[in-house]
């Protein structure tokens, strides 16, 4: 059944997600493979989840002396709007502030974080004009 415009649209929790049930068999694939691809309908929790769980990943193999668990996570998004608006979800579900472990990149405008949300353009321009940046990630979404 379609939805009609002037419904509210209704906010899922993570653990609600369609993505959430996939959880393990994620992890397990990002573990052992260098790409791994992931297929899901818009909203079902592909961009804000997986970048949560992998930072997740990262802090319990840190506390369990597995790894030093530093990430650093780059998700591109195709419009400003979208990088800057996951960006602050992705904070609020953390219940952290933009800016301490959430942040955005797009042109002209720029908030630090160790999982930041950027836009494909801004990542193209880092790419070709600052390729040992790109080389700093750990991961690409």
């Amino acid at each position: 059944m379609a939805k009609k415009k002037d419904e509210p649209v209704t906010i899922k929790s993570p653990e609600e997600l369609p993505i959430f049930g996939h959880r393990e068999a994620i992890l397990e694939h990002i573990r052992t493979h260098r790409v791994t691809h992931i297929q899901g309908e818009t909203g079902c929790g592909k961009s804000t989840q997986v970048p949560k769980y992998i930072m997740e990943d990262a802090e319990a193999a840190r506390k369990s002396g597995k790894s030093s668990g530093q990430t650093k996570i780059v998700v591109t998004q195709p419009r400003r709007m979208a990088a800057i608006t996951l960006a602050k979800r992705v904070a609020s579900e953390l219940d952290e502030d933009i800016g301490k472990t959430v942040g955005y990149k797009i042109s002209g405008d720029s908030v630090s974080g160790k999982l930041c949300f950027a836009t494909t353009g801004f990542l193209l321009q880092v790419l070709v004009n600052q390729p040992e940046e790109f080389g700093t990630y750990t991961h690409v979404i």
